[in-house]
């Protein structure tokens, strides 16, 4: 049964101001990773092979439902395996399209790919996001 991260349920968001909010933790000798996602809902797991799960949100962005508790996922990574939290700012960057957010987020974790440069290459399309530009990526190498 997946269990309320700590932290959410202390901060005092104002509805007139949410936020949406991303957290992981890796446990390193399992490879599990306890994430929460408080709105986004395009957290993506990628198997080695490039298999794309799309992962649900654990709730709502903080400060819409003030009694709301949000859930701590779990996902087990597997070598080679990665998982990434874009914020809604990097969607922005692929014009709202979740089959090239995808695409994109593959290109970042693929073996071989120069990491620095994908991301430059992400950041600097043409589009020009409202919103911050944050990225969390996990892969499990062993």
């Amino acid at each position: 049964m997946p269990e309320r991260p700590t932290g959410y349920d202390r901060i005092d968001v104002p509805a007139a101001l949410p936020q949406s909010r991303l957290r992981a933790i890796k446990l390193p000798e399992t490879g599990t990773v306890c994430y929460s996602d408080a709105g986004h809902s395009i957290a993506h797991h990628f198997t080695a092979e490039g298999k794309a799960t799309q992962l649900r949100a654990s709730g709502p962005p903080l400060g819409i439902m003030p009694d709301y508790r949000w859930t701590t996922e779990r996902l087990l990574l597997k070598p080679g395996e990665s998982l990434i939290m874009p914020s809604d700012g990097i969607l922005e960057l692929v014009n709202d399209d979740i089959q090239r957010l995808q695409d994109e987020l593959w290109n970042l974790t693929a073996q071989g790919t120069d990491t620095k440069a994908s991301i430059k290459a992400l950041i600097n399309a043409p589009l020009h996001p409202t919103d911050d530009l944050t990225l969390l990526a996990i892969r499990r190498l062993a």
